[in-house]
């Protein structure tokens, strides 16, 4: 699952989102996890790390949204697209937040 925490942010805050990835296969090696507001133009990796089977983990991603700059419109809806992938695999999901 993906959360932010709060479906709301500020357009001078950071958002911070949670991705909680649960393994039900074969062990995963170097997994990367990323953020990406099209939109805005901003991209935020989260890293690489390996998920044995029936684990679940957690990663946290920080993404600057004053790093948009004049992209930003406030008290609009933006979607943020989240991927995990490696060599092997590849999920992606979309969410929506509110910059007010």
């Amino acid at each position: 699952g993906i959360n932010s925490g709060s479906e709301y942010t500020s357009k001078k805050d950071t958002l911070r989102v949670m991705v909680k990835i649960t393994n039900y296969g074969a062990d995963l090696k170097d997994l990367k996890v990323s953020a990406t507001i099209y939109e805005l133009g901003l991209y935020a990796p989260g890293g690489k790390f390996d998920l044995k089977n029936g684990q679940t983990i957690a990663r946290f991603i920080e993404i600057p949204i004053a790093d948009a700059g004049r992209n930003i419109i406030e008290n609009k809806m933006y979607d943020i697209r989240i991927v995990v992938s490696n060599e092997e695999v590849r999920r992606v999901k979309h969410r929506a937040f509110k910059l007010q």
